[in-house]
């Protein structure tokens, strides 16, 4: 139930972001910004419709398997979930610093918090696909962060590019 869910939230929000784009009076790299936004999750959706990280994540783990590696795995594993989880604590420290607030209201800042959505996504992508057992304990055990995550994510994408219709219709 939650993949039909994810997917057409997914499709929503590529929606909103196509209109974004497609609406807007703003420079063309902001335009083709909010195109990318819509086509990843366009991507997102069709590869949650057709399982994609799940069979991505089951054919790593058959060749770390046939390779032999699959008893190492944590070595490559552990450092991937640190790098991810490091790299999100950094932009979130960034973003939470003097570098957002230096952003101003308009067209431009809606545009950086679609980014950092879906990097989020991006990176939470990464972690679901490596499929470390300490990582899937935290993300689908007790409460589901994965879920919390996933959705909180897109919406924080889809609620930028509504902003940012709202800011170029507002005089």
């Amino acid at each position: 139930m939650f993949n039909f869910v994810a997917e057409a939230l997914y499709l929503v929000v590529a929606t909103l972001c196509a209109w974004a784009a497609l609406g807007s009076d703003s420079r063309a790299a902001d335009r083709l910004a909010w195109a990318l936004f819509a086509a990843f999750f366009i991507l997102l959706a069709v590869s949650r419709g057709f399982g994609l990280e799940h069979t991505l994540t089951d054919a790593l783990r058959l060749n770390a398997r046939e390779d032999g590696d699959y008893a190492v795995r944590r070595t490559v594993q552990g450092p991937l979930v640190v790098g991810t989880a490091f790299a999100f604590v950094a932009i979130c420290a960034m973003l939470a610093g003097g570098r957002a607030r230096k952003l101003r209201l308009g067209a431009m800042r809606p545009l950086a918090v679609a980014g950092f959505g879906c990097l989020a996504m991006g990176l939470l992508m990464i972690l679901r696909i490596v499929s470390w057992h300490v990582t899937d304990s935290v993300l689908y055990r007790p409460m589901h962060l994965n879920w919390l995550f996933d959705i909180g994510a897109t919406l924080v994408v889809g609620a930028a590019a509504i902003f940012a219709l709202r800011v170029r219709r507002d005089p």
